[in-house]
C-alpha cells in the first residue's frame, strides 16, 4: 500500500510529548519525538546508525538523546553531539529529521521530501477553545487506516453499530449531502423530527421533544477528519442549538495498523464532571468497543475465499468513496512527480 507523504500527520496529542522519549511508527518509519528544554518538539529517526538500537530505550541528556546501547548522543537536528569512543563526533552518525508543527494542542508531523506547507495543516481549533469542553484520547488498531476513514465518512453506522447511545427514530429516509470544496470532502447526514440522540437529550429543554439532528463529517488530506453532531430545537430560526465537534485523525503506522486520535468538544455542561464521564464512556463503548473491533474484524475478513458475495454500495457510501476516489489521485499524483493540487478538479 502506498501512502500520501507529502501532508501533515498526527504524530500525537500535545500532552504525550514531554521531557521523555515517545516512540511511533509512521507510514512504516519508527520515530522518536521528545521536548528540548526551551519546549520545542522535535522528531528524529529512533534507531541509532550504530547497531540499529531504539533510541527510546535510552535517555535525553539535555537536549540530546543518549542510545542506551553505546552512549552516543544526538540532538534535534539528527548531528551526533557525543560519542564517548572518541574525541570527536562522528560526522557521518547523521539521523533522518522530520518537520513538526504544534497546533491545536496537535503535534503534526510532515512525513515527506517536498517543502512542508503550515497552511495545510487541517483546522480543529475546537480542541483548544474556550467555549467548549473537550475529552480525548488514543487507540492502536491493527487495521489499515484507509477501513477507518470508510468508516467515519459514513456516520450514519451510528443507527446500528452505536444503537444504544446513538439510534434515533428519524432514521428512515435521512437525507446526504457530499460535496468536494477544494482538496476537503464534506459529507452531512440530516434527520428532521425524532428524539435527540442519547447523550444529548436530557441537556435539551424538553427531552422528549421532536429535534432536527445534522451529523457533519470533513475529510482533509490525509486522513484527517473534523465531524460536528448539532442537534436543533425549535420549528424557526433561532434556533436552540447543542451538539460536538470532533476530532478523528487516522495516522497510518504500517500497511495493516493505525493509530486513531479521538476527541469530542461540547458546548454545554462545560463544568460538568458527570458529563465528562458520560463523553469518557461514550468512547470506550463506541469508540474502543465498537468502532475499533469492527474496523479490526474487516482487516482480517479473509479475501481468498472461493466463493465470496458480490460487492454492493448504498447511499451511504457517497463521503467514503469520494474520499478514497481523491486520495488514490493524490498518492498516484505524487508517485509520478506531479502536483498532488493539479488532480483535484479531475475528481
Amino acid at each position: 500500500m502506498a501512502f500520501l507523504r507529502n501532508s501533515w500527520y498526527c504524530a500525537a496529542w500535545s500532552e504525550e510529548v514531554g521531557r521523555s522519549l515517545l516512540q511511533r511508527t509512521i507510514l512504516n518509519e519508527s520515530v522518536l519525538l521528545f521536548r528540548q528544554t526551551d519546549g520545542a518538539i522535535k522528531a528524529i529517526c529512533n534507531l541509532c546508525p550504530h547497531k540499529l538500537a531504539p533510541l527510546n530505550l535510552g535517555e535525553l541528556v539535555g537536549d540530546s538523546v543518549q542510545c542506551g546501547y553505546h552512549g552516543l548522543q544526538f540532538d534535534g537536528s539528527g548531528r551526533c553531539t557525543h560519542n564517548p569512543y572518541r574525541r570527536e563526533t562522528d560526522a557521518d552518525a547523521k539521523l533522518k529529521t522530520y518537520a513538526v508543527h504544534e497546533q491545536d494542542s496537535i503535534v503534526w508531523i510532515w512525513m515527506g521530501a517536498g517543502t512542508p506547507d503550515l497552511a495545510k495543516i487541517p483546522c480543529h481549533d475546537h480542541l483548544s477553545s474556550p467555549s467548549r469542553r473537550t475529552i480525548r484520547g488514543n487507540e492502536r488498531m491493527e487495521a489499515s487506516y484507509r477501513l477507518m476513514l470508510d468508516n467515519l465518512m459514513d456516520l450514519s453506522h451510528a443507527q446500528f453499530l452505536h444503537k444504544v447511545m446513538s439510534a434515533t427514530d428519524a432514521f428512515d429516509g435521512p437525507r446526504n449531502q457530499v460535496r468536494q470544496q477544494g482538496d476537503s470532502v464534506w459529507s452531512t447526514f440530516r434527520y428532521p423530527f425524532g428524539k435527540a440522540q442519547y447523550l444529548f437529550r436530557r441537556h435539551l429543554p424538553d427531552p422528549d421533544a421532536d429535534v432536527t439532528q445534522e451529523l457533519t463529517s470533513r475529510w482533509d488530506p490525509a486522513s484527517s477528519i473534523f465531524n460536528e453532531i448539532s442537534v436543533f430545537v425549535g420549528d424557526e430560526p433561532p434556533f436552540t442549538t447543542i451538539g460536538t465537534r470532533g476530532s478523528h485523525i487516522i495516522t497510518p503506522s504500517t500497511e495493516t495498523s493505525c493509530w486513531y486520535f479521538f476527541a469530542a468538544s461540547r458546548n454545554y455542561a462545560l463544568d460538568d464532571a458527570a458529563v465528562d464521564d458520560e463523553f469518557r464512556t461514550w468512547q470506550a463503548s463506541a469508540i474502543r468497543g465498537q468502532d475499533i473491533p469492527m474496523v479490526e474484524a474487516i482487516q482480517r475478513a479473509p479475501s481468498d475465499f472461493a466463493v465470496l458475495p458480490s460487492r454492493i454500495a448504498i447511499s451511504a457510501d457517497a463521503g467514503g468513496t469520494l474520499t478514497s476516489r481523491l486520495l488514490d489521485r493524490m498518492i498516484e499524483a505524487e508517485q509520478e512527480s506531479l502536483d498532488p493540487q493539479d488532480v483535484l478538479a479531475s475528481v
